[in-house]
């Protein structure tokens, strides 16, 4: 039974084959979602692509309530260079100055935010 299962998912086209996985991937996460025993007593897991850092994400920012006092004193004192070369907004050599966040999550938010710039 396994192979025919194994033969009919795996068959077909590259296409078609991308198709029936997904199918069986997303079944098999709305299962776990609906059982939240079964990855502990199966031992896998199976998540949709960085699953685990949005929830990150979402989780620092369920409280935030808007810029903080420091954020608005940095965009209104570089509002004007930005405006008059967008590029500097992301010139590294300018010194980004963390330490002046109302909240440790903002903190957090701005390295997750460069480790994005970074990696474009």
């Amino acid at each position: 039974m396994e192979d025919e299962f194994l033969r009919s998912i795996l068959g077909g086209t590259r296409d078609e084959r991308e198709s029936k996985l997904k199918a069986v991937l997303r079944l098999l996460h709305r299962l776990q979602q609906q059982d939240t025993d079964i990855p502990r007593r199966l031992g896998y897991r199976v998540s949709k692509t960085n699953e685990k850092t949005m929830s990150r994400v979402r989780n620092l920012v369920k409280d935030y309530s808007g810029p903080d006092q420091a954020t608005m004193t940095l965009l209104s004192t570089e509002a004007r260079v930005w405006q008059a070369n967008p590029r500097s907004f992301w010139d590294k050599r300018r010194p980004t100055d963390v330490s002046g966040f109302a909240r440790p999550q903002h903190t957090l938010l701005h390295f997750v935010d460069q480790s994005y710039n970074d990696n474009a």
